[in-house]
């Protein structure tokens, strides 16, 4: 990577770099998908996906933690981890050939004392991307697959258009008190199967914390996750035989209820 300080608190970073990704070992095995009377074939032969990776970033700080963070990125990848046919009803995990990933990421960490919160800070998070490969049932081209299933947070890195993290918190540090907000939004996931397509939607998720380290040098906390009870979406749409090339057999929708949980949680050297 090469980097150039225009001035103290201006900084343009330019990144070049290849990575290869981790294989998981259930895509060597197969199992049973009880919940889709489906089967999940494994891979022997299935090869890490290399990525090729190009990334400009400019920053700016204000203050002492002030920050605004803007970065482009293009990702060339070849092998794609995808899902590959098998059979007009069947596929395995498999290299699907070479894609391209591209898009913007926003950051910033601004300071919230001129707004009256002392030891307050309000952290963004934004990304924008969109991808392209050649679909291996239908020969045309589509975005990358994300991963399958539901999941009770909502992470920011996912094959999607886009996510949203914006991250709350004050530390009052006479009371040894900290306390904090998150909301997080992130869009739909798409995963393409042989003759089944999954849109994954986690919809918006508001979380709330309180902590303290104020008795016995041990970190108490106590976390309110999914305050607004949001339910997860799962829609599947099951063809005859190949995706988009044979009639719908049917379409499924099924609501995924998480409920509000309240996490309380210790930390520290016992």
């Amino acid at each position: 990577s090469l980097t150039y300080s225009a001035s103290p608190r201006r900084q343009t970073q330019l990144r070049i770099a290849r990575e290869v990704s981790q294989l998981d070992f259930s895509d060597f095995v197969s199992a049973t998908v009880f919940e889709d009377d489906d089967l999940a074939l494994g891979n022997p032969n299935l090869k890490p996906e290399s990525t090729w990776i190009a990334q400009l970033s400019e920053e700016w700080r204000f203050g002492e933690l002030g920050v605004v963070k803007l970065t482009g990125f293009h990702h060339w990848i070849s092998d794609v981890e995808d899902l590959l046919p098998l059979t007009p009803e069947f596929e395995v995990p498999g290299n699907i050939g070479d894609g391209r990933r591209w898009g913007v990421e926003f950051e910033s960490t601004v300071p919230l004392e001129r707004v009256g919160l002392k030891g307050g800070r309000l952290d963004l998070k934004l990304r924008w991307q969109d991808s392209t490969v050649t679909d291996p049932v239908t020969a045309d081209s589509r975005v990358l697959s994300s991963e399958g299933g539901s999941s009770q947070d909502i992470i920011f890195r996912n094959e999607n258009e886009y996510a949203i993290l914006l991250n709350f918190r004050q530390d009052l540090e006479v009371a040894k008190i900290a306390w904090g907000l998150d909301y997080r939004q992130r869009a739909e996931r798409p995963l393409f199967k042989v003759n089944e397509l999954e849109v994954f939607d986690e919809g918006t998720q508001f979380n709330a914390f309180v902590e303290t380290t104020r008795w016995w040098r041990i970190k108490m906390r106590l976390t309110l996750n999914n305050i607004t009870d949001v339910s997860d979406y799962r829609e599947r749409t099951v063809y005859e035989a190949e995706r988009s090339l044979s009639p719908v057999t049917f379409r499924e929708r099924r609501r995924l209820t998480n409920g509000t949980r309240l996490v309380l949680g210790f930390s520290g050297a016992f």
